[in-house]
């Protein structure tokens, strides 16, 4: 998961977005089945994805896989119908008047910083993953209720890639291409749960995922190791092989570009290869930042 800056998602709206969105919006909250009414307006925020993908990169913003041969979903992170806790029950609150209310954040239903490119790994049921209707809370009391509530104050579970301190709490362990946890259990309780709620629910180490992950680390394995093993050689040796090294060379720079598939992992790798002298002068040229 690389960082996704929220204030760039705003150039990625249609250009008759504000118009018709707003027009969207008052249809839904005048609808006394507020769900029902989404439903009929279907999915205009289908519209986003070109966009998410010139911008960002046409990859999943929660595990990174590219879309390839299969679609991707815009994502509602906060979700528009209806809202299940970690253990699937649906939220749900008794208001003051002693009736039964669920909670669901129509009113982000045309938000665009509400949205997240997602593969059908993330979004949908798969397995025991898949994040669908799921939104836990670390602290049920935050939950917004209603369009009046700040719902950025919420103490969310899941990591948001367009948080920059979420992506950082999930590390990799590059022999293997599994998503870990930068902290145990033990040095931060509540990182170290948000990690395995996301893991979960994201699907961030489903089989396929996992696999193409590790195709990645072992084609940047091989670029590294050429510049270190070649690194003592002849200067004259060295010359007869510069198409080579140059390839390794770019080659590292691709696959840590944020836009690239599963470049947290590649990024990862690399540090822990960025004080060796053979990588200096390629550093420079390398995003290395969550």
């Amino acid at each position: 998961m690389r960082f996704i800056d929220p204030a760039l998602i705003p150039a990625c709206k249609p250009h008759d977005w504000d118009v018709k969105s707003v027009q969207w919006l008052a249809r839904v909250a005048a609808a006394q089945d507020k769900s029902d009414e989404i439903k009929k307006l279907k999915n205009p925020w289908k519209k986003f994805k070109v966009n998410f993908a010139n911008t960002f990169g046409d990859k999943c913003w929660y595990t990174e896989a590219a879309r390839i041969g299969t679609t991707n979903d815009v994502d509602h992170f906060r979700p528009k119908n209806a809202v299940k806790d970690q253990f699937g029950r649906h939220v749900a609150r008794t208001n003051a008047a002693g009736v039964v209310e669920y909670a669901n954040y129509w009113w982000l239903a045309y938000e665009p910083l509400n949205y997240r490119y997602s593969c059908i790994f993330s979004n949908r049921a798969n397995g025991d993953g898949g994040k669908q209707e799921f939104f836990p809370l670390e602290d049920e009391t935050t939950r917004a209720w209603t369009p009046s509530c700040p719902y950025i104050r919420e103490d969310v579970s899941f990591l948001d890639p367009c948080n920059s301190n979420d992506v950082q709490l999930i590390a990799f362990d590059v022999t293997v291409g599994m998503a870990e946890p930068r902290f145990s259990e033990q040095q931060d309780p509540k990182a170290f749960r948000r990690f395995q709620l996301s893991k979960k629910y994201y699907n961030l180490n489903e089989k396929t995922i996992v696999d193409a992950r590790m195709e990645v680390l072992s084609e940047l394995a091989k670029d590294l190791n050429l510049l270190e093993l070649t690194w003592s050689f002849d200067p004259v040796i060295k010359a007869s092989m510069q198409p080579a090294l140059d390839a390794a060379k770019q080659g590292i720079v691709n696959k840590c570009s944020r836009k690239a598939k599963f470049s947290a992992a590649a990024v990862a790798l690399v540090k822990t290869k960025q004080a060796e002298p053979w990588l200096a002068d390629v550093l420079p040229l390398l995003d290395l930042s969550p």
